[in-house]
């Protein structure tokens, strides 16, 4: 074999190695993208589950309700309006005593 076959067989056996490095990559991109798309895949079932899980929860959040209301007790009970209007009248009351008054008011906050 001479020198000029021996450069062919070089370069080819370069050129060769070169195709199979590029064959290569390309197959491992395309694994890439597979995965990702599997990826994605898998977090849209996980959020198809997480949203079928919620509405589930939000279908049965009436039978977790423990304590029953007794509305014929909460009709009877004074309205809080009431209430606080007599706590106002008592503030304004307390606000005139505080000024002529200011040891009052410290007692009245302990």
């Amino acid at each position: 074999m001479g020198y000029r076959a021996l450069f062919r067989s070089v370069g080819s056996a370069i050129r060769q190695a070169e195709r199979e490095e590029r064959r290569r990559q390309r197959e491992l991109e395309q694994q890439q993208k597979y995965m990702t798309k599997m990826q994605a895949l898998e977090q849209a079932e996980h959020e198809v589950e997480v949203y079928e899980n919620r509405l589930a929860l939000l279908g049965s959040i009436h039978k977790q309700c423990e304590d029953t209301i007794d509305w014929e007790k909460m009709k009877a009970m004074p309205p809080l309006w009431n209430q606080n209007i007599v706590i106002l009248k008592n503030r304004l009351h307390n606000k005139t005593l505080i000024i002529l008054n200011p040891i009052y008011y410290i007692n009245f906050l302990v």
